[in-house]
């Protein structure tokens, strides 16, 4: 691998000229998308990082991030991506494609490690085209799905609001002091079983995110983490108490209409920054005594009397 500033190469043409030696050079043809970026004046050259397979080219722009006059809200789930603007508009991305290619690939790795455990060279080449395919899978899906949320925003001039996932993968694999049932002893064990633990711990979501912001703010979208992610998807919109989750996505306040489990979730994360208001539709009629504690939300928008909603500016 080498790395080299803008000041160490030179662009001829349709090519990259890299110097090896005083006066000898080796030229690699550029791609159509970086003759684009070439022809674009707001455009600067950054740095070339050139491997063994491929010569990353890089570009520096100066964005300015615009006023949103809305913003579109982002569930991140295993299997889908759900986005909801705050006039309404909800676009579900499925993405359950990359779950169940998650799980093949587990079992081909574990097949492939079982039939050439006695050949580590054949062993190496044969997981590193595995892998090297399911990243290409995964990444081309999470490109096109976070292209077509941050077009869709700056179209509408609209901002970006997505969950602070922050610190899920450590507690996913937190660990306790407890008997160990095999030999008796207290020792550290996980909390989650080895499944759920495989499962989160290959989420893509960290990937996702961070393209996504990297492509609003290429674009001039305003972008917001919001502060509140706890049971955003299980919380009442109008009495901030829990509510009851269904096998299929549906959940269910006391005496309340059904509801998607993501839409609820967007909702929850517009709401919480300021941005809307729940709807008249979705009336909550959920009596809670003033000593019972909210769930996810802010305590003080949270409390009801029968019914009746307080909100603070």
């Amino acid at each position: 691998m080498a790395k080299l500033g803008n000041q160490a190469y030179k662009i001829i043409g349709d090519q990259l000229r890299i110097p090896i030696k005083p006066g000898e050079y080796f030229y690699i043809k550029l791609h159509k998308r970086v003759l684009e970026f070439l022809s674009d004046s707001t455009f600067r050259l950054g740095s070339v990082t050139s491997t063994a397979s491929k010569a990353v080219l890089t570009f520096v722009k100066t964005a300015k991030i615009n006023k949103p006059r809305g913003y579109v809200a982002i569930d991140m789930n295993e299997d889908n991506v759900t986005a909801m603007s705050s006039d309404g508009e909800t676009r579900i991305f499925n993405l359950s494609k990359l779950k169940k290619a998650g799980y093949g690939y587990f079992e081909r790795k574990r097949n492939l490690q079982r039939r050439y455990q006695k050949d580590r060279r054949v062993l190496r080449k044969a997981l590193s085209k595995l892998s090297r395919n399911y990243r290409n899978k995964v990444y081309t899906m999470l490109h096109q799905t976070s292209k077509h949320i941050v077009k869709w925003c700056k179209e509408k001039n609209y901002g970006l609001i997505y969950e602070d996932l922050k610190g899920l993968r450590k507690a996913v694999n937190a660990k306790s002091k407890r008997p160990n049932r095999f030999n008796g002893k207290v020792q550290m064990i996980s909390k989650r079983s080895k499944k759920l633990k495989r499962r989160l711990n290959n989420w893509w979501f960290r990937r996702f995110l961070k393209q996504m912001e990297h492509k609003a703010l290429w674009e001039g979208v305003k972008t917001v983490e919001s502060r509140y992610t706890r049971g955003s998807s299980s919380t009442c919109l109008i009495c901030g108490f829990r509510l009851k989750g269904y096998p299929n996505g549906l959940v269910e306040c006391e005496r309340h209409i059904l509801m998607n489990r993501h839409v609820v979730a967007c909702l929850n994360l517009l709401k919480w920054e300021g941005v809307v208001r729940p709807q008249p539709l979705l009336k909550c009629s959920y009596e809670a005594s003033p000593d019972e504690a909210p769930f996810g939300a802010d305590e003080e928008k949270a409390r009801s009397k029968r019914g009746e909603v307080k909100y603070h500016e």
